[in-house]
């Protein structure tokens, strides 16, 4: 596999993909928790 020479975009990707649903979450959550 010659697209192993660019493991950066591969983690780059998977750390997106983490990043975004935990940044929905906070946003979500955070503003609930200041209201209270």
């Amino acid at each position: 596999m010659k697209s192993a020479r660019k493991p950066w975009s591969l983690l780059v990707g998977y750390f997106v993909s983490f990043i975004v649903p935990v940044l929905i979450f906070a946003i979500s959550v955070l503003p609930s928790s200041f209201y209270d």
